[in-house]
């Protein structure tokens, strides 16, 4: 497992930047951390690397946001083990980013990030499956 520690908002997007040169498309990628802790601002991070222009925001109340035909973000915080509907994005090869995976059934991931609360910061992990 990598560890990094980063000090700011800038930091985490240009790392998540530099994590999505390794991405392909139809890969899930899960999301952990305290509410706060970045989990929106790294999905930033990605989009800004697939050129996605639109503003990046939670989906804590949609469940899923699309964006540019290649992202799919996901908050199942208010799931609780029903089929949300992600064949189309895996389907379609979208790169799909789940915060609160551990609500959803039958979902397996190819990489888990894990960001922390540090004095210094953040501590970001990347685990690969």
């Amino acid at each position: 497992m990598k560890k990094v520690k980063i000090k700011s908002e800038e930091e985490l997007i240009k790392l998540a930047f530099d994590f999505s040169s390794f991405l392909k498309g139809n890969e899930i990628i899960f999301l952990k951390g305290e509410l706060g802790a970045g989990k929106t601002t790294f999905v930033k991070g990605v989009a800004k690397y697939l050129n996605i222009k639109e503003h990046i925001t939670s989906p804590t109340f949609n469940i899923i946001k699309e964006y540019g035909n290649k992202l799919c973000h996901v908050d199942a915080y208010r799931v609780f083990k029903e089929d949300i509907g992600l064949d189309y994005y895996i389907d379609n090869n979208y790169l799909i980013f789940i915060e609160w995976s551990e609500n959803l059934d039958n979902v397996e991931c190819d990489y888990l990030i894990e960001i922390k609360y540090i004095p210094e910061g953040r501590e970001v992990s990347f685990l690969e499956k």
